[in-house]
């Protein structure tokens, strides 16, 4: 069978058939293989000359504490995480926030001392290359992951293990929680009322010391425990009040309710302490009447006695502080700890060699086309014609710009 060369001046000719292309390539299979060859080796060099880099992946779940409580709003987007209400922010979202930031990025590189490894030279290139190798997200289940490239696989681990570490110190340092700002007022009360308590006890004791013959009845006795209940309620609600003040508003509703309360509890101390019995039946008559001394040593019990109920209404007060600060504090619950990895995320030299040989292919066929190309036609057919010209105002193109 006579072989068609693959040029032809005819114009009306139609597209060769594939068999032509075919015995082209048999006929050049020399070229094609050895090109794909040649390039598949040379891809194989290169992936072993490139630096192998290993990535170190953690998993966080955030933890729901902390969260507010939104009723309804709160209830559909914790069941469907994926609409996205506007105005409620999931604790997954917060974390990530804090983990792309500044901040942790600074400490991040001063931990693990990148500035040298990356070779910046400021602290804004080493935030930058940070940035381009390590990836966090949270994925479609709210789990927040953690992922950090590197050139050596303990490295990885290490700068994984630093973004949970400063993420954890962070919700613990600065995320103040309004169970933490009840924690610290109530502890500061609670040491003022403690030396106010002995001080009152000491001059009380004293007090006794001095006038040991001075007594007082039950009705007396009664009447302290009343008043001094009824001040110590009023103590307590006040600083319930400035703690309340601490990160709310005056028109907060829990506000303006203890305002009211605590108008009430004055309103019925002073009715106590002019003698009004028709508040708080079945009392004693009032205090005024008593002698001198007995109604010093009144006066005197009355203020143990109050302090004595504002320091256990602080005590617990501090207890349920400590508890809301523990349920408010946002925690990290990891569930993939960064380990070193155990292979390389790349190069992929298989994956480079395949590529690699492929493109050779598909270069040897291009290459075995175009050499039948111009060896089966000559300098008059139209299509070699346009070749020539592209390639003359080519090196044109080149000889100018060497001019330059």
């Amino acid at each position: 069978m006579e072989q068609r060369p693959i040029g032809n001046d005819s114009s009306t000719e139609a597209l060769r058939p594939l068999s032509d292309y075919l015995l082209v390539l048999i006929r050049r299979r020399r070229l094609v293989l050895l090109n794909t060859f040649v390039v598949a080796v040379i891809t194989a060099i290169v992936s072993l000359i490139l630096p192998s880099w290993y990535t170190s992946t953690a998993s966080i779940l955030p933890s729901e504490s902390g969260r507010s409580n939104m009723g309804l709003m709160s209830m559909i987007e914790s069941t469907f995480p994926l609409l996205g209400i506007p105005g409620v922010s999931a604790p997954s979202e917060a974390m990530l926030a804090i983990l792309t930031s500044r901040r942790i990025a600074e400490e991040v590189i001063v931990a693990n001392d990148l500035m040298s490894t990356y070779r910046s030279r400021s602290l804004d290139d080493a935030i930058k290359t940070l940035g381009k190798r390590s990836s966090i997200d949270v994925t479609e289940n709210g789990v927040l992951r953690v992922q950090v490239e590197a050139r050596d696989a303990e490295r990885a681990a290490a700068i994984a293990g630093s973004y949970i570490t400063y993420l954890e110190r962070y919700n613990q340092e600065v995320r103040t929680t309004s169970g933490r700002r009840m924690r610290e007022f109530v502890e500061l009360r609670i040491e003022e009322t403690a030396v106010t308590l002995s001080d009152a006890e000491e001059r009380l004791v004293g007090f006794q010391r001095e006038h040991a013959t001075v007594e007082i009845g039950e009705q007396a006795r009664a009447a302290i425990t009343v008043l001094a209940g009824a001040e110590a309620e009023v103590i307590a609600s006040q600083i319930q009040l400035g703690i309340l003040r601490s990160y709310a508003n005056e028109t907060h509703p829990s506000v303006v309710e203890l305002e009211a309360r605590i108008r009430e509890q004055q309103r019925v101390l002073a009715a106590l302490r002019a003698g009004d019995d028709s508040d708080s039946p079945g009392t004693s008559p009032s205090l005024g009447e008593l002698p001198g001394l007995g109604l010093e040593l009144v006066r005197l019990m009355r203020g143990v006695e109050v302090q004595s109920g504002v320091f256990y209404l602080l005590s617990q007060e501090l207890e349920s502080a400590k508890i809301q600060e523990a349920r408010d504090t946002p925690t990290v619950q990891v569930l993939d700890t960064p380990r070193p990895a155990d292979r390389r995320t790349r190069p992929q030299r298989k994956l480079m060699v395949i590529i690699g040989g492929l493109v050779g292919l598909l270069a040897g066929i291009a290459m075995a086309l175009m050499s039948e190309f111009f060896a089966t036609t000559d300098e008059a057919h139209p299509a070699r014609r346009s070749i020539n010209a592209a390639l003359s105002a080519f090196r044109e193109d080149v000889a100018r710009l060497r001019g330059r």
